[in-house]
């Protein structure tokens, strides 16, 4: 396993996504995904902690084109630093789209994509921009004191791997990449591991294929290194629930006094399995939390989901 601190992903989708001019069209990534040509807003949401001194924006970006193999992104708006997002895929359907990515290009840009899998089935999904602003500190030393750390794991039928983040520092939020070629392989799970580290997971479903998968991790000096007047305290909340087949969702909310930053999921599975449709920041009203989805696939199977919702507040 190896474990890199890097700003782009760029081992994962090729040299930055390529979009038509003025944003029109849309354009396809390395492995065929088709990307939604621009991340307008269709909703935002604006927080702040209880001490007044951490701003975050929670930005919804609009639906990518429908597509067996649909992707999108979403950016932050100027000002801010990204901190997290999220995916969603739109609807639910017995063949509907299942995640494949879900992470940080850089330190503005959420990518999101997904797939359908053995059956055929087109649609659509949206990412998320979680942005950050602190009082009195600029963009650009906010910038450059959130670090992402990534690993990526080994080649499995299913596999998984961690990223710790540097010591001294807070865990913001993290993503998952599942880098297969062949029959594809869908994400299992995207979710802070501990306080301090992010597991992402991936499988094969019915046909198979050996790939690997990496984890982000996005992270900031508890202190920020004393370049900011405060220092900063986080806490994960999580929830679980079960069901014996079809989609499952787990909500959790934000504790009041802080703002939310970053969301984590898992599709629990021990035999066909159960995979990950959404994982995006709000909770199940569209206010400060998070959610997750899972669904079995053409086979039944029943177990958990579960949900984290990262937050953070000054001190």
């Amino acid at each position: 396993m190896k474990s890199v601190a890097t700003s782009v992903g760029a081992t994962l989708i090729v040299a930055g996504l390529v979009f038509g001019a003025g944003g029109a069209g849309c354009a396809m990534d390395a492995n065929g995904e088709d990307v939604g040509s621009a991340s307008e807003a269709l909703t935002i949401q604006d927080y702040v902690d209880s001490t007044g001194r951490i701003f975050i924006r929670v930005k919804t970006c609009d639906w990518s084109p429908s597509s067996q193999h649909p992707a999108a992104v979403c950016t932050v708006d100027p000002g801010y630093v990204l901190v997290g997002g999220g995916a969603e895929v739109e609807g639910q359907a017995n063949g509907g789209g299942l995640l494949t990515k879900s992470f940080p290009i850089n330190k503005a840009t959420w990518f999101a994509s997904s797939k359908d899998h053995v059956s055929a089935w087109s649609h659509r999904i949206r990412a998320y921009a979680v942005g950050m602003q602190l009082f009195g500190l600029s963009s650009t030393t906010l910038s450059n004191l959130v670090t992402i750390n990534s690993a990526t794991s080994g080649a499995s039928h299913a596999p998984s791997v961690s990223v710790a983040i540097p010591a001294f520092n807070v865990l913001l939020s993290g993503g998952a990449a599942s880098n297969a070629s062949g029959e594809g392989q869908l994400l299992t799970g995207s979710f802070p591991a501990t306080d301090t580290s992010w597991t992402a997971s991936a499988k094969d479903h019915q046909r198979s294929d050996v790939a690997t998968v990496s984890a982000f991790a996005m992270s900031i000096p508890i202190c920020l290194n004393n370049q900011w007047t405060n220092c900063l305290f986080t806490t994960i909340n999580s929830a679980s629930t079960s069901v014996p087949t079809g989609y499952g969702l787990a909500t959790v909310n934000t504790p009041a006094g802080f703002a939310p930053v970053g969301v984590g999921g898992r599709a629990r599975w021990s035999t066909s399995g159960r995979l990950l449709t959404d994982i995006f920041p709000t909770n199940s009203v569209g206010g400060k939390g998070a959610t997750a989805f899972s669904k079995d696939h053409n086979v039944a199977e029943g177990n958990t989901t579960d949900v984290w919702a990262l937050s953070v507040q000054s001190f």
